[in-house]
């Protein structure tokens, strides 16, 4: 007995917590070292007092001896907490637990008081309470929507601005899902709201949304959702909180500036970015539908005639007066692009026969067809149009890009102010013409060209008075070309400079060996582009070229076509006074077949009129054709020009032309064109004989 004695008086020397025995009178009867230790009373000021006696709480003396005579007037555990100031200066709660000690009979023979310490919980729970304070007080006067979830995503907790916005108390929202919260109208946004909060609920981390709502005036309004999940200590999910923010304004001035992003500034239509985010998307639609898709590119004709007379104001105003006219040819569902420059495209969709592209391309076609005042002048631009069907010609848009341009250009090439269907063998001509651009390239400095002579003869001598030298090219695979097999390419690529460079060469290091010793001069022409006349520099060519050769200008001649005199005419005019004042002779080739106007011969230093052979093969059968070679002699005659006519097969076409005036003939009458070093036998051997005379 005396051992356990001695056990519980080491329990309560020893224990942390505050212990004190009460007699029925309330007054002390013992009280463990910790009361001492923290009261700083010793045993003669406590013992035989009340609380309220001697006490270190104060006032909270009297709420303590209430709790002591609870407990003795009820027999129960009474429990207390209490906050008070230990000897050494220190804040401290402790909590009070009250119960009645009985004798050996059960009656009541005195109270026990423990108290332990709780400070930290009471702190850990006035920080709790300090941060619920401070999140009500955040949530209240927040200006965004703040919104708790229990588990089961019903709402425990809505902020004023909700309510404000709902015109509800928040008690009506209690217990309410997320699709019940918004009035109609709103379905579909809050049904994929609460899917995020059951998948936030679910998963335990933290996901957000875009909310498009409808407000009471019908105006639209965007809200950000962030949802994250609410934790027990233990870390299980009892909840969602969401805040969502209004970004309305935010988002219409990201959709501006998305819009001026997808749109040509000049034309207001849709630019060449809005085509490639919205038409992948069409060309899904329609293969998933079965139904079909066209795609028109549309090339406005002789737009750099107006950029370049009338200046580039000008050609604005006539894309934006154009774009608006586009805008009435197409349906609302299809989608018109400025491409850039001069270059429009339709995007038509749910097509069931080509014959509704062909329709729209009609109404475009003439709405290009139509005059546009620009500036006090009227122009009509015109314009070609090339149509690509998916799937027939392509899925993907690239791909029915590619193949309306290329019908675009096959349009063009018919002429204009037309459309045309994209076919296969299109793509076929158009891999050609690269390949044989990527060859000209290769050939460009004179690899696999060759040079080919006609004689050109006088029909009342009999003899060799000229030649022409005529291009031709070796393809490795496609074999000897004639110029309108290569040459228009040429042009179109600028490789005709080159060429042009390489055959000058050729035929003044040629002229130089036939001309030597020769008593009357043997003249050498060779045909000029009009791109090489212009780009090129030609008077300093030929000034360069005939001083590197030890040719002389007498020796050589250059044909320029009609279309020439019709560009620069200062520009044109200078360049031949330069080159006649080197020596050279000037022809126009293929006189009477362009841009006949008789007004430029007299204005241009020109020598030589070349008729062309559409004249030349019925004159001895057809009288309107003899008149009208008649005709151009005499002009020529008048002018004091030279004629040649070209493409002399018979030798009735031959004293016909002698008998109309014209002195000078080429043709297979003569001589077909041979390499140069076959007509240099044949000058050798025949002694500039030819023919015999037609005199």
């Amino acid at each position: 007995m005396s051992d356990l004695v001695n056990v519980a008086e080491a329990v309560l020397r020893s224990s942390p917590d505050l212990i004190v025995r009460f007699d029925l009178e309330l007054r002390r009867v013992y009280a463990n070292p910790r009361f001492e230790e923290l009261t700083g009373l010793k045993p003669e000021h406590y013992l035989g007092r009340r609380p309220s006696e001697a006490s270190p709480i104060g006032a909270l003396a009297l709420p303590l001896e209430q709790c002591l005579r609870a407990a003795l007037a009820t027999g129960r555990l009474q429990e207390l907490d209490i906050e008070w100031r230990a000897a050494d200066g220190r804040a401290l709660w402790h909590g009070v637990r009250v119960a009645v000690e009985r004798d050996a009979a059960g009656l009541p023979r005195g109270l026990l008081m423990v108290a332990t310490d709780i400070t930290a919980r009471k702190r850990a729970e006035s920080a709790l309470a300090a941060r619920e304070r401070e999140f009500r007080s955040l949530a209240e006067c927040s200006p965004d929507t703040i919104v708790l979830f229990d588990a089961d995503a019903r709402l425990v907790y809505a902020n004023p601005v909700l309510t404000r916005r709902l015109n509800a108390p928040v008690d009506k929202l209690l217990g309410r899902l997320p699709q019940q919260l918004l009035p109609p109208g709103n379905e579909a946004a809050l049904a994929a709201y609460e899917c995020v909060v059951l998948r936030v609920l679910e998963r335990g981390k933290p996901d957000e949304m875009e909310l498009r709502l409808r407000g009471e005036s019908g105006r639209f309004e965007v809200h950000q959702a962030r949802i994250v999940p609410v934790r027990t200590d233990d870390g299980r999910v009892e909840g969602a909180l969401s805040i969502s923010r209004d970004i309305t304004l935010g988002v219409e001035q990201r959709e501006r500036i998305r819009a001026l992003a997808l749109t040509d500034p000049l034309t207001r239509l849709h630019n060449r970015q809005a085509l490639y985010e919205s038409v992948p998307e069409m060309i899904h639609q329609a293969l998933a539908a079965g139904r079909g898709l066209g795609v028109l590119i549309l090339d406005l004709d002789r737009f750099k005639d107006v950029n370049d007379s009338l200046g580039h104001a000008a050609g604005d105003e006539l894309l934006r007066a154009l774009a608006q006219r586009f805008v009435q040819c197409v349906r609302a569902g299809d989608l018109l692009v400025r491409l850039g420059g001069d270059e429009f495209a339709v995007i038509v969709g749910n097509v069931e026969h080509p014959s509704a592209l062909a329709a729209v391309a009609g109404k475009l076609l003439e709405a290009v067809r139509q005059p546009v005042p620009l500036g006090g002048r009227t122009v009509v631009p015109g314009g070609s149009i090339g149509i690509a069907l998916c799937p027939a010609d392509g899925t993907t848009l690239d791909a029915l890009l590619a193949h309306a341009d290329i019908a675009m250009y096959q349009a063009k090439r018919g002429g204009g102010l037309r459309h045309a269907f994209y076919r296969a063998e299109f793509s076929l001509r158009a891999h050609e013409r690269l390949a044989l651009a990527q060859a000209l390239a290769e050939a460009q400095h004179g690899a696999g060209l060759e040079l080919m002579y006609q004689p050109v003869v006088s029909l009342s001598e009999g003899r060799i008075v000229g030649a022409e030298a005529l291009l031709r090219w070796r393809h490795p695979e496609l074999g000897l070309l004639a110029p309108e097999r290569f040459v228009p390419l040429a042009e179109e690529t600028g490789l005709i400079v080159p060429i042009g460079r390489w055959v000058l060469e050729q035929v003044a290091l040629a002229a130089r060996r036939w001309n030597a010793g020769r008593a009357e001069p043997l003249r050498v022409t060779l045909n000029v582009s009009t791109r090489q006349f212009l780009d090129d520099d030609l008077p300093s060519l030929v000034e360069y070229t005939l001083a590197s050769s030890g040719c002389r200008g007498e020796w050589l001649g250059i044909e320029v076509t009609e279309s020439l005199l019709l560009e620069d005419s200062d520009r044109v005019q200078h360049a031949l006074a330069a080159l006649r004042a080197l020596g050279l002779q000037v022809a126009i080739d293929d006189f009477g077949t362009g841009y006949s106007a008789l007004g430029y011969l007299a204005s241009f230093d020109v020598d030589r009129l070349k008729f062309d052979r559409c004249f030349i093969s019925r004159i001895d059968a057809d009288p309107r054709q003899a008149e009208l070679v008649k005709a151009f002699v005499a002009v020529a005659r008048a002018l004091r020009l030279e004629v040649v006519a070209e493409g002399v097969e018979t030798t009735a076409q031959a004293r016909q032309l002698l008998a109309l005036g014209c002195t000078l003939a080429q043709g297979f009458l003569f001589q077909a064109p041979v390499p140069a070093t076959q007509l240099e036998v044949w000058l050798h051997e025949c002694h500039d004989e030819a023919a015999p005379s037609f005199a």
